[in-house]
């Protein structure tokens, strides 16, 4: 029998299916996520770091603007406040014709039993009529993470939700790949500093 003070036992991780990250590319596809109505751009990926190295790259906000370049031209923390970090970010389209902004909330991460993370940010403020980012952080095991994007950016004006939904993915699987990349360099160059995280 446990006693009333000992440590809960860790639950098992998660089952993953490995094989659908056997090719090593982005997995990119639209979903609507539970507890939302619109559809989203999905991507997730296999990352060969530990969840710490990949929780890292999620959170460095003002990084944002350096994973994907030709979608983001500013990203920058405007505020700390409860946990939370709203981000200022500038998406240029149709050429840099139009300049989208948006601030979002992040919340801190939450973790989901012993080896799932989430973090969410939410549109505050901005000329869109919507924006939400979710990230699903899974430990498959002491060095390798699935990282899962689900991104949501709705202008305020009509456009064709087949061409959204392209965009969507496509922005979430740059956005994931350049994640991938940062956290796999970090974890070879210096793995004693991932451990600090």
């Amino acid at each position: 029998m446990a006693r009333a003070d000992s440590p809960a036992p860790a639950s098992p991780p998660p089952a993953i299916d490995l094989a659908r990250f056997a090719s090593s590319h982005v997995l990119k596809s639209n979903a609507v996520p539970p507890g939302k109505a619109d559809r989203y751009g999905r991507a997730e990926l296999l990352i060969a770091a530990p969840i710490a190295a990949v929780r890292h790259e999620v959170t460095s906000y003002n990084g944002y603007r350096e994973l994907a370049p030709d979608k983001f031209n500013r990203s920058r923390i405007i505020a700390k406040e409860n946990g939370e970090t709203d981000v200022y970010m500038q998406v240029p389209v149709m050429g840099g014709i139009v300049v989208l902004w948006q601030v979002m909330r992040f919340a801190p991460v939450v973790g989901i039993g012993s080896a799932v993370e989430r973090l969410e940010g939410r549109y505050v403020r901005g000329n869109l009529k919507n924006a939400s980012v979710l990230y699903t952080l899974t430990a498959v095991d002491a060095h390798r993470t699935v990282l899962r994007m689900d991104l949501l950016v709705l202008p305020n004006m009509a456009v064709p939700q087949s061409v959204l939904d392209e965009e969507l993915r496509d922005a979430a699987g740059t956005a994931a790949e350049a994640m991938r990349d940062r956290a796999e360099h970090r974890a070879r160059a210096n793995p004693a500093e991932v451990a600090k995280f």
